[in-house]
């Protein structure tokens, strides 16, 4: 739950508002291309043969 100067506030409530949460916590550790394969693939989920395959786009480049 959000919470803005003590209010707490319904939450994330579209893809848009997780799509800017979920790139605004991994900007700086992923590549901006690795965060838009990872989150496409968790939109849609069920097409994934295998966890891995989402895994892999979340490994932190060296």
């Amino acid at each position: 739950m959000l919470e803005v100067n003590g209010d707490r506030s319904p939450g994330i409530t579209s893809w848009d508002e997780l799509t800017a949460k979920y790139k605004d916590c991994l900007g700086g550790v992923l590549l901006p291309g690795q965060i838009d394969r990872s989150f496409q693939m968790i939109q849609e989920l069920e097409k994934v043969k295998n966890i891995s395959e989402v895994v892999k786009t979340l490994v932190i480049p060296e």
